[in-house]
């Protein structure tokens, strides 16, 4: 008897440890896949858990930001309205006090004749005109003094409440 090698086996012997080799090298990389998955499922839950957390303290804040957004622009309102209201009675006590219809115009001398270089006017017609021309400055006064409260309102809010009556 020839002596063929260390181990006699035949082709099919062959085919059969060939075959349990594969097996056995994939048992070994879905075991190692296995393991890298179950990290990764890992990693992925504890992203999710960040994430929501992050999220719901971002909604936190954003409703604490709203929130106080919210009492900003009122006590702003509030402080506006009391100006715009303390500007308005102001103008209405300059209103009260003085105007066209309490004659600031001096009485026309007696039996003139419109002098040379001179103009004479009808005293109703230009006390009327007068009295429209003061109501007229006074409606752009307070406009524009509105308008101003509204910008120093604006301000106010811009800077975070510095000078609002109530802010904190």
């Amino acid at each position: 008897m020839r002596q063929r090698g260390f181990i006699q086996l035949g082709l099919v012997g062959y085919a059969f440890v060939g075959c349990a080799a594969v097996i056995a090298a994939m048992g070994a990389a879905v075991w190692i896949q296995t393991s890298r998955l179950d990290d990764c499922t890992e990693k992925y839950a504890a992203f999710r858990a960040e994430v929501k957390a992050s999220g719901e303290a971002a909604r936190a804040e954003a409703k604490r930001r709203e929130l106080q957004d919210f009492l900003r622009k009122e006590r702003s309102d509030a402080a506006y309205m009391a100006e715009i209201d303390a500007l308005r009675a102001r103008l209405g006590r300059l209103r009260n006090a003085g105007g066209a219809a309490s004659g600031r115009l001096p009485a026309a001398p007696s039996g003139s004749k419109s002098p040379e270089g001179q103009a004479c006017f009808d005293r109703a017609e230009l006390q009327r005109a007068y009295g429209k021309l003061v109501e007229e400055l006074r409606a752009i006064a307070a406009e524009g003094s509105e308008v101003e409260a509204a910008l120093k309102t604006a301000r106010e809010w811009a800077n975070g409440d510095k000078g609002i009556p109530g802010a904190p």
